[in-house]
């Protein structure tokens, strides 16, 4: 458990709260047009300024800076002044400086952390429970449209229509003006609903990109050659094959733009050198030929080994997989998946039957056998060039 005194605190509420300025807004403006159309008087347009007004203020007022609040940090459970927060009510956090922590709520409350200079923010997120080693890193994607743009823009080019409409069936009058304002409200709601809420997911194995419904790519971090974070807030990834993904990020903290690069470099980082980690065990390198084949026999037993180099089956199976790799490593692959206490032999021979080259399907079909030996490997070598 870690107690500390945050010198400022400020709560940024959300949800229902944070929209009512923005939906009031939305009200207020049939309202005007309506008045005006009907000859209401101008007290009631500037009531209705008034009531589009009345929730931004009182949002402000909520969101002032608290000094010297305590927090109480425990796995899971985050504790600040009055207010507790359960990790599963988080949808994000990270450090924006060295010594400030963003919390992001489901309910989109935010909730900002001014830590004293002896408190570092990693300290904190560690103690939480919310550090890259246990949790996805979850940040919206948003260009020049967002949802909140898109829905603004659709309920005004839909409220004409539906005033037009709404007149002529019930003519002019406030009933007219209600039923247009539900029905380009719906047509809002609906788009919104169309262009989702596109988000990125970072995790321990890769970048899960979602777009929108139906829209959705994982990306595995040994397929990432580069990444960048640009001034305009966009993270720009550059794919093995020289494919470009753009993860927009316009009107989002620079802090938490610069961590989102941050962990997606991280991760390519790790699986490079998780790649080296496999090839060292995979190659032979000079070893004898039996001593070879005897220590990838035991990849899958020796525990210790295998956690330190982080080889998983799954690795094995892409190397084994990988058309691009020298054929001494699919080998070496397909050999250590067979020493395995699930061995799945029917891998290996799905591997063989789909290989082109005599050579090499037939040193993949002799460790399916139990029968390869140092000639068969050779000849595959010399025959792929490896």
């Amino acid at each position: 458990m870690l107690t500390i005194t945050c010198p400022s605190v400020r709560v940024v509420p959300g949800g229902i709260f944070q929209a009512s300025a923005a939906i009031s807004l939305l009200v207020a403006l049939p309202l005007c047009i309506g008045g005006l159309r009907i000859a209401l008087d101008t007290p009631f347009v500037l009531m209705a300024g008034g009531a589009a007004l009345a929730p931004y203020l009182l949002h402000r007022i909520s969101s002032a800076p608290s000094a010297q609040v305590p927090v109480v940090v425990r796995e899971g459970h985050l504790q600040v002044g009055d207010r507790r927060v359960a990790i599963g009510q988080v949808a994000g956090a990270f450090a924006r400086t060295d010594h400030a922590i963003v919390v992001e709520l489901v309910d989109r409350t935010r909730i900002d952390l001014e830590l004293a200079p002896e408190t570092r923010a990693e300290e904190v997120l560690a103690a939480f429970g919310w550090d890259p080693a246990r949790r996805t890193l979850r940040a919206p994607l948003r260009g020049q449209l967002g949802a909140f743009t898109v829905g603004f823009l659709s309920f005004v080019f839909a409220m004409f229509p539906a005033m037009f409409g709404a007149e002529k069936l019930l003519g002019a009058g406030v009933g007219a003006l209600l039923c247009a304002f539900v029905a380009s409200a719906v047509a809002s709601a609906g788009m919104i609903r169309l262009v989702a809420k596109p988000h990125v997911v970072i995790g321990t194995d890769g970048v899960r990109v979602v777009r929108g419904p139906g829209r959705e790519r994982f990306i595995p971090y040994a397929a990432v050659a580069r990444v960048e974070a640009h001034a305009s807030l966009e993270v720009e990834l550059t794919l093995a094959r020289d494919e470009t993904v753009w993860l927009p990020t316009l009107g989002q903290d620079p802090a938490q733009v610069k961590e989102l690069a941050a962990r997606i470099e991280a991760g390519r980082a790790a699986a490079v050198a998780q790649g080296a980690g496999l090839a060292s065990v995979l190659e032979r390198g000079g070893r004898p030929f039996s001593t070879w084949m005897k220590d990838l026999g035991g990849v899958a037993h020796r525990e210790a080994g295998f956690r330190s180099t982080a080889i998983s089956p799954s690795m094995l199976e892409r190397e084994l997989a990988d058309t691009t790799a020298p054929a001494e490593r699919r080998l070496a692959a397909a050999i250590a998946l067979r020493g395995a206490p699930d061995a799945d032999a029917a891998r290996v021979r799905v591997a063989a039957e789909t290989c082109a080259d005599p050579e090499l399907r037939a040193a993949l079909d002799a460790v399916c056998d139990g029968a390869l030996d140092e000639d068969m490997v050779e000849r595959a070598g010399r025959r792929r060039g490896a």
